[in-house]
């Protein structure tokens, strides 16, 4: 399986479908998010 690359709203949508407790977490935990493997490839 490829590198699944979603956009930021698709990545919104994708939570807002499976995890919708992604919103109310607190945001200081970083939890569910997905980093590339280690390689900063696309600096935004």
């Amino acid at each position: 399986m490829t590198h699944n690359r979603m956009t930021q709203p698709q990545a919104q949508a994708w939570l807002d479908k499976w995890a919708p407790s992604w919103r109310t977490e607190e945001p200081n935990k970083p939890v569910g998010i997905i980093f590339t493997d280690g390689k900063n490839d696309e600096d935004k």
